[in-house]
């Protein structure tokens, strides 16, 4: 094999580890986009979860709240209706 075939054959190889380093890398960084698509996702739904705790929270307290409003004008009404 003469030097120049050998040259050649060199190019040729390292060439093809730098394709498959590459490859390597554009893999890695699918998978951590893949990753950080996930982590945006789960603390999207998460957040969503506590925005709707909230708003039962505060549909539940505005039910308690009619609720006593209620029972407090009831015993009201009924004590006017003792004094007459």
């Amino acid at each position: 094999m003469s030097n120049v075939e050998q040259e050649a054959d060199n190019r040729k190889r390292n060439s093809e580890e730098i394709d498959v380093v590459l490859k390597n890398q554009q893999m890695v960084r699918v998978q951590q986009m893949a990753t950080v698509e996930w982590i945006h996702r789960s603390a999207k739904t998460k957040i969503q979860q506590m925005i709707c705790e909230v708003g039962d929270c505060k549909t539940m307290s505005l039910n308690k709240l009619e609720r006593h409003r209620f029972a407090f004008a009831i015993r009201i009404s009924r004590r006017i209706l003792r004094w007459q």
